[in-house]
């Protein structure tokens, strides 16, 4: 099935004859050298005179692990798949990074998260093959020495993309809903590094790609994202250089989770892109009532109905009012005669947005009093 409506895909378009060229690096050490190098790169790679190698840096990397990274820089877009690297430097130091790179530059009419799906799965099937015979060549001695390499070329086509993306969404839906949540929230708040979501090992290529489609382009198109950080330590540099990367350390609390974050997180685990869209004006507004502080919705501030809801719209609105309901019910502690007094508040303040449902929507009420909220509107 092409699903390929996703926010992040509407600034292009995919269709037969687009091809997606890309330039091609290979850093890390060579056996018996000192430092890290370009290995290998095409006559086209801008990157070297960039220093984009400074700008993929992943805090220390002294715990490599096979993981990819989609960087945007200076105007280039990189996919990366790094991995332990097999070299011992002059010194006999091993355990270093080593990093596949595809070098892109953005083509109109081509969505650039399209290219992130198709070169960081290509990425991901790059190894040290290309230069690991030549190890031996007495060459290397000389620093600027590299090998030569072709750049490679990917058609982009609707239904390999659309596979892409089902494989890269059925990895993220077996993830924690909130932790992708939050990592949707801590974008939106500006918080960088975002935490991004992972099952204590590195994202795979396409699972990371996924994340930037529940985006508008003109988000997803300027974002950073490292599916690891494969260091003991966590460089603070790298909320410079990463929008979002996953990690190990504790991560602070993300409090404000909105709708938006919510349908984005959902859209991407069930693979739905239309709930990637904000809900109706007027099911965003009930929303906010059920999870601020007010209490009552006067008759004059009733949102308009603006359309027909959908099945996940009505689904948001029916889990609304079982928190609020949940709410009602939870211990707090409370001296009797203040908890009776927050039950019965927030049993009416659900029955207020159940009567806002059944006015608007016609939803069929589940709690007691809509009728009676409904008459004082009425009235009023």
């Amino acid at each position: 099935m092409l699903n390929l409506d996703w926010p992040a895909l509407q600034n292009g378009s995919v269709s037969p004859g687009k091809v997606i060229r890309a330039e091609r690096a290979i850093s890390g050490k060579v056996h018996g050298t000192v430092g890290f190098r370009w290995i290998a790169r095409s006559p086209g790679f801008e990157g070297a005179a960039l220093r984009v190698d400074r700008a993929l840096l992943l805090s220390l990397e002294d715990a490599p692990a096979s993981m990819p990274a989609w960087r945007f820089f200076k105007g280039h877009y990189y996919a990366v798949w790094a991995y332990r690297s097999s070299a011992s430097d002059a010194a006999g130091r091993s355990n270093f990074l080593e990093k596949q790179i595809l070098e892109w530059k953005p083509v109109p009419g081509i969505p650039p998260v399209a290219a992130a799906l198709v070169l960081l799965n290509r990425a991901s099937q790059l190894t040290e093959d290309d230069w690991i015979n030549a190890a031996a060549d007495p060459a290397w001695n000389e620093k600027d020495h590299f090998l030569e390499i072709e750049p490679i070329e990917e058609q982009l086509q609707s239904e390999s993309l659309s596979k892409l993306i089902e494989a890269g969404s059925t990895e993220l839906s077996a993830l924690p809903a909130p932790a992708i949540e939050a990592f949707y929230a801590a974008l939106r708040l500006g918080i960088k590094p975002a935490p991004l979501p992972h099952d204590r090992k590195p994202l795979s290529p396409l699972a990371l790609a996924c994340l930037l489609l529940p985006l508008s382009s003109q988000t997803a198109d300027r974002l950073s994202l490292a599916g690891w950080t494969p260091s003991t330590v966590v460089d603070p540099g790298d909320g410079e250089r990463w929008d979002g990367t996953a990690r190990l350390d504790k991560q602070p609390a993300i409090d404000h989770i909105s709708e938006a974050d919510r349908c984005r997180a959902e859209a991407i685990r069930t693979f739905t892109p239309a709930l990637a869209s904000r809900p109706l004006p007027s099911v965003e507004r009930l929303l906010q009532f059920a999870s601020g502080n007010q209490r009552w919705l006067p008759a004059d501030q009733l949102p308009k109905r603006g359309g027909d809801l959908t099945p996940f719209e009505e689904r948001w609105l029916r889990d609304a009012v079982r928190r609020i309901c949940r709410d009602a019910s939870a211990d707090t502690q409370l001296p009797a005669h203040l908890a009776d007094a927050r039950t019965r508040h927030l049993l009416f303040k659900a029955a207020v947005l159940e009567a806002a449902c059944a006015r608007l929507f016609n939803l069929k009420p589940t709690v007691s009093r809509v009728e009676e909220v409904l008459q004082m509107w009425s009235r009023a």
